[in-house]
């Protein structure tokens, strides 16, 4: 078969045509392809990466978590296959305003996941969807074991600053022990913690706990006095610490637990003593669980005892002061009044 210049010049045309629309199909499968490659590949990246005690996640724009660790689910108690969200994860956390910070901006923050208290912190992750990686870790309180001396005093040093600063913003007995009942939630882990403040006679106990309204308001819940019982009565008589690591291995030596508190693995308590004289009341952390107290965990409780004693001390002076400046205006007032009325009925006509 003969071609003729005018064939040839079809089947050129013909032949960069399909050449043409191939390599256009091609790239524009391309940018398929990716997301899909990049998709099947991440967890393969995950699962090579070392194991560590550090919980991770990421949280998109808008609040969607896309990313949990293994570490992560188990701090959050995750059931297999659960899928989190940003509300789950805040029912869990205390105070949950802390993590909302750190899903909004970069930073630095201290709350308890689940009764256990971690230090969370968050970075800014670039690309085309805002995201922020948010890293959680058990934090070393007072550094036990270090090689360098001054490390443990700046540990201290910094709960010590932290908790004089959240007691001395607040007004009132009430906010004062809300203060706090929150940072020792920060520092130890608890499944009940309570304030007992004593009256004036030292007789009977008031129980405070931080309670759970709905969405992520605490409210602070209140008993009424009570004589002090089992380890409170304890703290109260003896005026000394207790610590029971593990109260199954010796329940004959501690005291009897508290009726209303139910058994507790593990416990601390501490009387709070204000300026070494003054006993306004106790401190007591319990755990319910498996885990026990540790050594760290009574030290930390030590270093906060004295400044919340001064504090709900003064918190209690400044209250009965307003009370007392209060019913003497109420006074004033009325002597105010029952002088006008005499002025007036002296001037009335006989």
């Amino acid at each position: 078969m003969a071609f003729t210049p005018a064939s040839v010049g079809i089947i050129l045309f013909l032949t960069g045509l399909v050449f043409f629309l191939l390599v256009w199909g091609f790239l524009r499968l391309i940018p398929r392809w990716r997301p899909r490659q990049a998709a099947e590949v991440r967890p393969q990246a995950a699962l090579a990466l070392p194991a560590h005690d550090h919980a991770a996640l990421v949280v998109r724009s808008g609040g969607r978590v896309e990313y949990i660790n293994l570490a992560g689910r188990e701090w959050f108690n995750l059931r297999e296959g659960e899928q989190p969200n940003l509300e789950t994860l805040v029912r869990r956390i205390r105070p949950g305003e802390e993590f909302l910070k750190l899903c909004a901006a970069e930073g630095r923050a201290r709350f308890s996941v689940n009764g256990r208290p971690v230090e969370g912190f968050s970075y800014q992750v670039p690309g085309p969807e805002p995201a922020t990686l948010i890293s959680f870790s058990r934090p070393e309180l007072l550094a036990s074991g270090v090689s360098e001396p001054g490390q443990a005093s700046r540990s201290a040093l910094k709960i010590l600053t932290d908790f004089s600063e959240a007691t001395s913003r607040a007004r009132g007995l009430s906010t004062t022990v809300i203060a706090i009942l929150d940072q020792v939630e920060r520092l130890i882990p608890a499944d009940r913690l309570e304030v007992k403040l004593c009256d004036p006679e030292g007789q009977l106990l008031t129980l405070y706990r931080l309670g759970v309204k709905p969405g992520l308001e605490r409210n602070l819940e209140k008993e009424p006095p009570a004589p002090a019982q089992g380890h409170s009565a304890f703290l109260v008589s003896k005026r000394q610490p207790l610590f029971l690591a593990d109260t199954q291995d010796d329940p004959a030596a501690a005291p009897p637990v508290n009726p209303e508190a139910g058994s507790v693995r593990s416990y601390i308590g501490l009387p709070l003593v204000a300026g070494g004289e003054q006993l306004v009341g106790t401190l007591e952390a319990g755990l319910t669980s498996a885990e026990t107290y540790t050594q760290q965990d009574l030290e930390v409780m030590q270093l906060i005892a004295g400044q919340a004693a001064i504090a709900i001390r003064n918190a209690s002076m400044l209250e009965e002061e307003q009370r007392r400046a209060a019913e003497l205006s109420g006074l004033a007032d009325l002597s105010q009044a029952l002088g006008s009325a005499r002025n007036y009925a002296t001037c009335l006509p006989a």
